[in-house]
């Protein structure tokens, strides 16, 4: 991981942001935006996040923004980076024209009631015996891990992202106790720009999580369910040329 880091793909202008997942990740979007540079004249950045607390990480975002682009953007988050993104929006609503979440975690509590079920829909009998049953961490975090996919070409890897516990811990332990304190979702109110939902119909993270409290509290959201997809589109055989799809003709 890169501290501090801010992946430049193409060339300026950069008018497109995006935010990986985590928290405690290195960036891991490296494909989605150089898909994104092959059809439009513009550059696209992924800044990597450093600090321990929430909203240290959006007042991060909002310098390494501002330091290399002209506002306002549009800003595409993925998982945890979509709640970083939606949160940014929610402080910084003049900086932002569109923004759009990927694989967004629920923004109500009662919406994952169901999502450790909704994680056997991508492992076989036995392995949802194992996940069940396992009393071995090492094993419970591989089938998790798998539990996130549909049918992937490859699997991302922690090791080779990079991943630190000091900044996943504490960041997501804020992150949940503003989610399940509904303030993350209330703080939605000053954003003005369009949202765009684009979600896996296969994602542990059930999408009606997304979609159902943002149309309590913004002006207008679009969503896009793509079939036969988990938590990480691009890397899904059967749904990443739509997730493509999908993305390009959302930024166009």
């Amino acid at each position: 991981m890169n501290i501090n880091k801010i992946n430049k793909y193409g060339v300026s202008p950069f008018k497109v942001v995006l935010v990986h997942g985590g928290p405690g990740y290195g960036a891991y979007l490296k494909p989605v935006c150089e898909k994104i540079i092959t059809k439009f004249k513009y550059g696209v950045l992924e800044p990597e996040q450093s600090k321990n607390t929430v909203d240290d990480q959006i007042e991060e975002l909002k310098n390494q923004i501002e330091s290399l682009i002209e506002v306002p953007i549009t800003l595409v988050g993925h998982s945890w980076g979509a709640w970083l993104s939606f949160m940014f929006t929610a402080k910084y609503p003049d900086l932002v024209s569109n923004l759009v979440l990927v694989s967004c975690p629920a923004f109500l509590k009662l919406f994952d009631d169901n999502r450790f079920e909704r994680r056997f829909r991508n492992l076989n009998s036995k392995e949802v015996e194992e996940l069940k049953n396992s009393s071995s961490d090492e094993r419970i975090e591989e089938l998790v891990q798998k539990s996130e996919y549909y049918n992937p070409s490859k699997m991302l890897d922690k090791n080779e992202i990079g991943f630190n516990e000091d900044i996943f811990k504490p960041v997501n332990k804020q992150a949940y106790s503003l989610r399940d304190s509904e303030k993350m979702i209330n703080s939605g109110t000053t954003i003005q720009c369009p949202i765009v939902v684009i979600h896996g119909d296969n994602d542990p993270r059930a999408p009606d999580g997304v979609i159902l409290p943002l149309k309590g509290v913004v002006k207008k959201v679009d969503s896009y369910i793509i079939k036969n997809c988990g938590h990480f589109p691009w890397l899904e055989k059967e749904a990443e040329s739509e997730f493509y799809d999908v993305l390009i003709n959302v930024l166009n």
